[in-house]
């Protein structure tokens, strides 16, 4: 069980991309029964969604008045041999700090257009519990994953990022930072994961990227799969059929002269 001090440290962990996959399975569990730790997530991701807003730029005017005001007090400015020692006044704590955000401004905004929108998928408009029988191959979007499926695939949309595979295999690339877990079931075992490309077919898990967890039917762990590993479904031998007990034939009695 992973407590609250290395949630903690895997909070900060899961914002970049030195976490594991393995390891961010294990915050998710853990967040699920934590309410004080899913509130600590909220700030950090609340400051890391504040640090990617846009900034507005300064008109051209406010940057003029801030150098002239900049180049009037730099000729003021007495010696500093002659000069005395004042705390900074609020006034110029709000000049650097107009200054700083200039800077920062005209050395993060964007140089040239915006580059064009990626092409998604349509999301899937369905009803849980949907049945999709495919005739053909094809793709679809659900819950932040891109699904890829074969000709003849069938699989009912589940509830909280579920999909049930009855039939054929599919090609899952679920995209990181979602909203918990993925999971794709079949009828022997199930598929969790958190931002990883893998392949699943009703008798083999292959990981392309990212790491993968195997669980059989009760939720007991069967294996991890990470990007480049396969795992198979191991097949049970048949028990021999118990041989037919066949009575021993008896010889007619024989008859006294």
């Amino acid at each position: 069980m992973t407590s609250c001090l290395r949630a903690r440290a895997l909070l900060a962990l899961s914002l970049g991309p030195g976490a594991a996959e393995s390891q961010l399975l294990d915050l998710e569990e853990h967040l699920e029964r934590c309410e004080s730790c899913r509130e600590e997530r909220g700030r950090l991701l609340a400051l890391r969604a504040l640090g990617t807003e846009p900034f507005e730029p300064l008109a051209e005017d406010a940057h003029a008045r801030i150098l002239a005001h900049l180049r009037q007090a730099s000729c003021e400015s007495a010696p500093a041999s002659t000069k005395r020692f004042r705390f900074p006044t609020p006034l110029s704590w709000s000049l650097a700090g107009a200054v700083a955000a200039a800077l920062a401004l005209a050395l993060a905004w964007p140089k040239g257009p915006p580059a064009p929108p990626e092409k998604r998928l349509v999301p899937v408009a369905l009803a849980r519990g949907t049945e999709l029988a495919m005739s053909r191959a094809g793709a679809l979007s659900f819950d932040g994953a891109r699904v890829l499926y074969r000709a003849g695939t069938r699989l009912v949309l589940g509830p909280e990022r579920t999909l049930a595979l009855e039939q054929g295999a599919l090609d899952v690339d679920v995209k990181p930072g979602g909203a918990g877990r993925f999971r794709v079931s079949t009828p022997k075992f199930a598929v969790e994961v958190l931002g990883t490309h893998f392949l699943v077919t009703l008798a083999n898990v292959r990981a392309l990227r990212g790491t993968a967890r195997v669980l059989d039917l009760s939720d007991r762990p069967l294996a991890v799969v990470r990007a480049g590993e396969v795992w198979r479904l191991p097949v049970v031998p048949a028990s021999p059929a118990a041989p037919a007990v066949v009575p021993a034939a008896t010889a007619p009695p024989r008859a006294r002269v």
